[in-house]
């Protein structure tokens, strides 16, 4: 989103592949329990767990990765970004009401659940549209 450079850009080594693809095969989807350098324990929350399985499996793969923070308010800039969108064409959604919006001066800034919301409904819509042309073109005999 804008944010990628080399600080923050971690490509795998083959060692690092090799490590990624052990750790995803040896990692069960129950409650990881983690023991601190203090000595307590305590849970891995699951959305961390799914991350970090997410970041493995990519580094197992052997694709570089960027882990970076992501504000709950995006400029219209970094919005536009997110959805794969021109900046002019996240302002005409924004002025018709589809995404909720506040302004912080004369600056925009869109929550971002709302607009992961959005774009997963975009995204399904797309996807519904793609199905059904690969539907039609199968029946036409288009389609191999």
């Amino acid at each position: 989103m804008g944010y990628l450079s080399k600080k923050h850009l971690i490509v795998p080594t083959p060692q690092d592949m090799e490590l990624a693809r052990d750790l995803l095969e040896n990692l069960s989807d129950k409650p990881i329990e983690i023991l601190s350098s203090t000595g307590a324990t305590f849970s891995l929350p699951e959305k961390t767990l799914t991350g970090f399985k997410n970041l493995l499996s990519q580094i197992a793969k052997g694709n570089a990765v960027s882990v970076i923070g992501v504000s709950a308010e995006l400029s219209t800039h970094q919005a536009a970004e997110l959805l794969n969108v021109s900046r002019p064409y996240l302002i005409k959604l924004l002025a018709l009401g589809v995404l909720p919006y506040r302004k912080v001066g004369s600056h925009r800034r869109i929550q971002l659940q709302p607009l992961l919301e959005y774009k997963a409904r975009e995204d399904a819509l797309a996807n519904r549209a793609l199905d059904e042309m690969v539907s039609i073109s199968e029946e036409l005999g288009l389609y191999d």
